[in-house]
């Protein structure tokens, strides 16, 4: 539940490995997304690719959103950044597998090192955790942009 019209850029590279649906910041000055120094939600967005079937693959229409194969970003590669903009709910299975319960609904989130989202301990946050979503079989956590940041409780 996102707006299909906005603006990705997709003119920088990802600084380290990374997978689809990790929280990244941007580095102007290198051209370049990394995963956060400490465990952060500010200049969030998230990372995306093209993915483009090559070799024995190429003929392929049909591959499975979560195969590694069309997930997986490697380190110098070009990746897509997606703003998060307010009132926007996404899906992403790069979390900390600890948060995703019911008790957690309503909770800010940040992005750690790792590039995955849990539950903030401190800060402030415009993510807030929106609960859990079976996609076929693929446990997935939702977030939800909010207006503006709020105090980590």
């Amino acid at each position: 539940m996102v707006n299909g019209a906005k603006n990705i850029p997709a003119n920088y590279a990802a600084k380290v490995a990374m997978v689809t649906g990790m929280g990244v910041q941007v580095d102007h000055k290198a051209g370049q997304v990394k995963l956060p120094d400490a465990a952060t939600a500010e200049g969030i967005e998230m990372v995306a690719h093209e993915f483009i079937p090559e070799g024995i693959y190429a003929s392929q229409t049909n591959f499975d959103d979560y195969d590694k194969m069309v997930t997986k970003i490697e380190a110098g590669a070009l990746v897509k950044r997606v703003p998060l903009y307010a009132g926007e709910l996404y899906g992403t299975d790069q979390y900390k597998a600890d948060d995703a319960q019911d008790a957690n609904i309503g909770k800010l989130l940040e992005v750690n090192t790792d590039g995955k989202w849990q539950v903030a301990t401190a800060g402030t946050s415009r993510f807030e955790f929106a609960g859990v979503m079976d996609d076929n079989g693929h446990k997935l956590i939702m977030i939800s942009v909010l207006p503006e940041a709020k105090t980590v409780a």
